[in-house]
């Protein structure tokens, strides 16, 4: 469940909900030959766009890039349920404690919203259950999360149970799924007109919006605003810096507020010296993604990378682990 008026402050509610574009898979394995063969990129048809759609299936886990919307989904999905006729809860994992069951964190949480008389978990085809960020669910609780989910599914195989998690934390860990009746929704970028009509809810003119296409296009590659979430970076950047002509920004201020507006969101708890080593790193991994015109970088590459900083950088590493900078960068 979610508060009416929590979920209109976080999201302004001015703006109409983009329903991101999806495709079903049957096993992760059908979703990784498809998105790596064809690199992210869509062929053939696309799921029709209505949120009633998320539904077709009891399981249903979302997996994407970071920056796609998942949350945000889930959150739309659980606020709209009432449509259709059905009590929705969604659910961040990482609050879940270790020593607490997911019935009982639901009581909990109940609690402390006083809405426990609205929501009752039921076997029920009328329940659903939106669980948020399984990718930031902390190592060791992670086996127990799981764990968790699969034995609320077994007594409650009535109830339509959604999951979230990044595509790449996924491919790592799609063994623990092995089994269990869970189908793979897989959430492409935004199109060109999706990005059109989310700037036109913005107030910006058609002239507007040409130019800020002209100004990010680069050759063989999908523009960065494609992704959700630094679009809704690029109109908060113009509107914060009162931006009148969108030819006055340039690559290189954008590319660094994109940065530590994801970095707050990534992990709003590291300290400032931290977040400015991140930082300084990613402002040149992007320099060098960008001479060389790419959007994606393996962890070889990466190692190679890292292998080159300079030695004032390199103590990033004393402080961060490469995985995890991998997998939250």
């Amino acid at each position: 469940m979610i508060l009416e008026n929590d979920f209109k402050e976080k999201f302004n509610n001015d703006y109409k909900y983009i329903i991101p574009r999806f495709r079903i898979f049957h096993s992760f394995k059908e979703a990784q030959e498809e998105v790596e063969k064809n690199e992210g990129l869509i062929f053939g048809e696309i799921e029709n766009k209505e949120l009633s759609n998320y539904f077709n299936y009891k399981r249903t886990l979302v997996i994407a890039e970071p920056g796609y919307g998942k949350t945000r989904l889930l959150k739309e999905l659980s606020f709209n349920a009432k449509s259709l006729k059905k009590k929705s809860l969604f659910i961040d994992l990482k609050k879940i404690p270790e020593n607490k069951n997911i019935e009982d964190f639901i009581g909990l949480q109940m609690d402390e919203l006083k809405k426990g008389k609205e929501f009752r978990i039921a076997d029920s085809e009328n329940v659903i259950l939106c669980f948020d960020g399984l990718d930031e669910v902390k190592q060791e609780n992670f086996s127990g999360i799981v764990d968790k989910i699969k034995s609320f599914n077994l007594k409650y195989p009535k109830v339509f149970t959604v999951l979230s998690c990044r595509w790449h934390f996924l491919k790592k860990y799609q063994k623990i799924f092995a089994g269990t009746d869970y189908v793979y929704l897989y959430i492409y970028p935004f199109s060109i007109d999706n990005i059109r009509e989310y700037l036109s809810q913005a107030s910006f003119s058609e002239d507007s919006i040409n130019r800020i296409f002209d100004s990010l296009q680069s050759k063989h590659r999908d523009l960065i605003i494609q992704t959700p979430r630094y679009l809704k970076f690029l109109v908060n950047y113009i509107k914060e810096k009162e931006i009148n002509d969108i030819r006055d920004i340039t690559r290189a201020e954008l590319f660094e507020y994109f940065i530590y507006h994801k970095l707050e969101i990534e992990d709003n708890r590291l300290d400032k010296y931290k977040r400015d080593l991140i930082k300084r790193v990613l402002e040149k991994l992007a320099l060098i993604m960008e001479i060389y015109q790419t959007n994606i970088i393996t962890k070889d590459e990466l190692m190679t990378f890292f292998d080159e900083l300079d030695s004032n950088l390199i103590s990033l590493l004393q402080q961060f682990s490469l995985e995890m900078f991998y997998d939250k960068s």
